[in-house]
């Protein structure tokens, strides 16, 4: 595709003008963010930085989030995204590319970092260590109301997990968007084992979201039946359908 269009376009412009491809795209080598979601890895759907044409005189390419480089490649970038989009960017620098061509010579590519208005956050500890890092963090912070992702370490289930923590900041200027539970000691088999969707029932997922959130057992069982009631209403309404 990019070769197609160096070849339409190779003598309809003056030597002096610049010219500049775009995409939306995975290139080869190119550093996602940890948690970004569609790299796509197989090499049917890569390029590679040498397959951009020499006629382009710069390559400003999107769907990386990370501003960088590609193939070692002065003249073929990521600007990334403009603000974190999601937990996993927040120590990312995040910015814009300036560009200094004189005619079709790229003299300078100059990286400007933006202003951060709102912080994103993610603190992580036992249940303790998170509240004291929250109150911590809570009494510095300044700006917009900042956004906290909380990763709670624990052996044991702790009832009630969710909604402690949430009337614990509801007084603070912060807001939990994210609550998650992270076992400590398990073991890596366990941790690398991934649960195929398709062998579960609908209740068994339920549960285990129920556990994730760290539900009693108490609570759990006046949730399972309230879930079977929503799940054979809806059966009902397909039937009536």
């Amino acid at each position: 595709h990019y070769g197609e269009l160096a070849d339409l376009i190779r003598d309809q412009y003056p030597e002096e003008v610049p010219i500049i491809a775009t995409g939306h795209l995975y290139a080869d080598g190119a550093e996602a963010s940890d948690k970004q979601d569609n790299i796509y890895i197989g090499d049917k759907e890569n390029i590679k930085a040498n397959q951009f044409s020499e006629l382009f005189d710069y390559v400003a390419l999107g769907h990386i989030h990370r501003p960088q480089k590609v193939g070692g490649q002065s003249r073929i970038r990521y600007s990334g995204s403009l603000i974190p989009l999601s937990f996993s960017e927040t120590k990312d620098d995040k910015g814009v590319y300036i560009l200094e061509l004189e005619g079709k010579n790229l003299k300078e590519v100059r990286f400007e970092a933006l202003p951060v208005f709102r912080r994103l956050k993610t603190i992580q500890g036992s249940l303790e260590e998170v509240k004291k890092k929250l109150q911590a963090f809570e009494a510095k912070e300044r700006g917009l109301t900042p956004w906290v992702e909380v990763i709670v370490e624990t052996e044991q289930l702790i009832p009630r997990l969710d909604l402690h923590l949430r009337d614990f900041v509801k007084e603070m200027d912060l807001e939990l968007l994210k609550i998650r539970v992270q076992h400590q000691y398990q073991s890596l088999s366990e941790q690398m084992k991934m649960t195929d969707l398709d062998t579960l029932e609908v209740m068994d997922v339920f549960k285990k979201k129920c556990e994730s959130f760290g539900t009693s057992p108490e609570d759990a069982d006046e949730l399972e039946t309230t879930f079977r009631e929503l799940m054979n209403w809806f059966e009902e309404r397909e039937d009536l359908s």
